[in-house]
């Protein structure tokens, strides 16, 4: 054509720029109109002509134009190495080039989350972490460096956000928080300015959903008397964003389940007591909303779960035991109201009962923890985890005064109208009913333990001479017993739990302290 002729015999002079717009959009609505066949032979002629006007006009802005065209064509394409040579060859201290770096660092942080989960999310694997490096570096540069939009739009928002999860999978989570807080970049400051996507829609929620991560994580690295009010700030923002429809609850719900399974990692990740603490707050505030704001059984069935698990694990820290009480018992608020709903399956009560059990244990009701363990076994006392947790239940709620919970410990109690056996079998019927069984080996390992540890613990009790010493006899007799069938006594583990018993029994017995090699098993 004339404009096509034009450009190319006019190298560097206006005219042929101007020629070469004309023909470049020209190809562009070509493009949109033609049908697959033609669509590679018009991509080839515009990428050639788009390709002549920016190494001819480099400074231009119709250069630049044709540049963002490329680089918008290549990245619908899936392109990204081509799409990254093109944004090169734009000024990054532009309007438009910013634009385009942050446009090409979202196509390659999708690009990544695609090759995340076809890694099996191991954030480890080299080729994840170059390609999490590109697209930090495009994101940095477009989101940082480059001039930023002149009204703030999704795409600035997106990429802030992009570069803030990118920091926050790299551990940065200083450079996360002041891009988080930016008053010029950041998105919760961009989010400000453009009141139509401030009170709703998918961004503004992710904005919240960072600001909340970050939040939560900072209280791993410094103590805030203001950190759980703020989070809780940001709990009921993101709430109000989500709105009160069925569609929104469910997106809310979404988020904070995403929230509180990485937070529940980074609280077992953690080792400092305090550090924990205030993480365990932090989580507490979002597995709460997350149960207020789902309808589904199975999302509050894993809140009330996580919630106890959480206080069992704070639990043994002194420092720690008001917020271990406080969790727990929103981990009992959270299954009773299961445990009560008639729409909870048999196979759900049995396990909301069981939770709800070792969340009263936390909290220290036994008696509690108790009567749900018995209504669980009164329907089925075949089932071995539950019989456990009621030994272990019994055992933990002893006293030297009163060694009642003891002697169930040790022979189990409730009697079977039917069969006049004990349902809740104890440690003795328990090591019974494993020996022998290669699947059950654990259990059969810890009963037989904790069996000559409950007599341990009588002995200790009682203030008759006599009967004492007989107590004792029996325990080391328990445990000779033991080893003699099972050397091994299944594994170091156990064989260090069984020799440190041994030597306390024979201290009390005024024998030689050796452990397990003074016993004979002939």
């Amino acid at each position: 054509t004339a404009s096509y002729f034009t450009t190319r015999s006019s190298a560097g002079e206006t005219w042929g720029l101007q020629a070469g717009m004309i023909c470049l959009n020209a190809y562009q609505r070509m493009l949109q109109k033609a049908d697959a066949s033609q669509k590679e032979f018009i991509f080839g002629q515009l990428q050639g002509l788009a390709e002549y006007l920016l190494k001819t006009w480099p400074a231009a802005e119709e250069s630049q134009q044709a540049a963002n065209l490329l680089v918008q064509l290549t990245l619908i394409n899936g392109d990204l190495e081509k799409a990254r040579t093109y944004v090169a060859m734009v000024p990054a201290d532009t309007v438009a080039g910013g634009k385009i770096r942050r446009q090409l660092g979202l196509s390659l942080w999708d690009d990544y989350n695609k090759r995340l989960r076809a890694a099996g999310d191991n954030p480890t694997d080299p080729a994840l972490v170059a390609s999490r490096q590109t697209a930090m570096d495009a994101l940095n540069e477009g989101v940082m460096t480059s001039p930023a939009a002149d009204k703030p739009d999704v795409v600035s928002i997106e990429a802030a956000l992009a570069l803030i999860n990118l920091w926050m999978i790299d551990g940065k989570l200083t450079e996360a928080s002041d891009l988080l807080n930016n008053a010029d970049r950041g998105p919760i400051a961009l989010l400000d300015k453009n009141t139509d996507l401030s009170s709703q829609g998918t961004t503004a929620l992710r904005t919240y959903q960072a600001a909340l991560q970050i939040n939560i994580a900072q209280l791993a690295t410094k103590s805030d008397d203001k950190a759980v009010e703020r989070i809780q700030t940001m709990v009921d923002k993101l709430s109000t964003i989500a709105g009160n429809d069925e569609e929104g609850k469910k997106k809310l719900a979404a988020v904070f389940f995403r929230i509180a399974r990485d937070l529940q990692q980074q609280l077992e990740a953690t080792p400092d007591a305090a550090a924990r603490e205030r993480l365990a707050n932090g989580v507490g505030v979002v597995l709460t909303q997350l149960r207020n704001s789902t309808t589904d059984p199975t999302t509050k069935l894993w809140v009330g779960q996580t919630l106890g698990s959480i206080a069992k694990a704070l639990k043994g820290t002194p420092s720690s035991a008001e917020a271990s009480k406080r969790l727990a018992g929103e981990s009992v608020k959270t299954l009773d109201a299961l445990r009560t709903d008639p729409a909870t399956t048999p196979e759900n009560l049995v396990k909301v009962r069981f939770m709800m059990s070792q969340a009263y244990q936390t909290i220290g009701q036994t008696a509690e923890a108790l009567k749900l363990i018995e209504e669980i076994l009164k329907q089925n006392e075949m089932m071995l985890d539950v019989q456990v947790e009621a030994a272990r239940m019994l055992q933990s709620s002893a006293n030297p005064k009163d060694t009642a919970a003891i002697s169930k410990a040790v022979s189990g109690y409730l009697p079977n109208p039917k069969t006049r056996k004990n349902i809740v079998w104890g440690w003795g019927r328990i090591s019974q009913l494993t020996a022998g069984k290669p699947n059950m080996e654990e259990t059969f390992f810890e009963s037989r333990l904790e069996l000559a540890r409950c007599r341990y613990l009588q002995a200790m009790a009682t203030t008759d001479p006599e009967l004492r010493t007989k107590t004792l006899d029996k325990a080391l007799t328990d445990i000779k017993q033991t080893l003699k069938l099972y050397p091994e006594l299944g594994g170091p583990v156990y064989t260090e739990r069984y020799d440190k018993l041994t030597r306390d029994l024979q201290r009390e017995l005024k024998q030689n302290v050796v452990g397990l090699k003074g016993l004979s098993t002939k």
